[in-house]
């Protein structure tokens, strides 16, 4: 079993974590104005941490793991290399896969907007006509699910929440690499040899 933190946070924010009463202010006043909370898992060893967002007013709850696309890439390339990262997902546990593929959306984050391009799994070949030559800072893979009338059942809540997470992370997280940029080159010179 991995080694997990669980925290809230205010957008990657830490703040929080050692002050109970300003952390639970914080939260309800998300939670009154934006109608939904926010909690990062940090995994030792998994490419991304994973946040968990129960939205309230749409009544599902929605997971998402972040990758920083490759900085030695074409925008091409880009969405070649998540497409690859899925299609290693899908190829390590096909049958979990397929359970959640229905449910799994891809946010390419552009770079200088504030919005993402959000497609289905089946759009992502489709991705660069919608990127419109502009460039990709990192991709969010997400499982939404919709939970209408058991998202108010308190226990029904949590056994939703805790299957989800599992099947999310043993279907897709734990198999994601983050992108490392690569060791300098050295260029290898002609070396010639002199015959005597």
């Amino acid at each position: 079993m991995p080694k997990v933190n669980i925290y809230s946070v205010a957008h990657g924010q830490t703040k929080f974590r050692d002050n109970l009463k300003v952390r639970i202010d914080y939260e309800k006043h998300e939670l009154i104005s934006k109608l939904s909370l926010q909690s990062t898992l940090q995994i030792d060893g998994a490419a991304s941490n994973v946040i968990v967002r129960p939205n309230f007013d749409r009544r599902n709850i929605e997971m998402s793991v972040t990758l920083f696309s490759p900085q030695d890439k074409k925008e091409r390339a880009k969405i070649t290399w998540i497409r690859n990262q899925i299609r290693l997902c899908e190829k390590k546990n096909p049958e979990l896969f397929e359970k959640l593929r229905s449910d799994l959306m891809v946010d390419i984050n552009i770079k200088y907007s504030s919005k993402p391009i959000r497609l289905p799994l089946e759009e992502l070949e489709y991705a660069f006509e919608r990127i419109n030559g502009k460039e990709i800072k990192s991709f969010n893979i997400l499982l939404i699910k919709y939970l209408g009338r058991k998202f108010v059942s308190r226990f029904g809540f949590v056994t939703i929440i805790e299957k989800m997470l599992i099947e999310y992370y043993q279907g897709i997280v734990q198999y994601l690499k983050k992108w490392e940029k690569p060791a300098p080159q050295i260029p290898q010179k002609d070396v010639s040899t002199k015959t005597i």
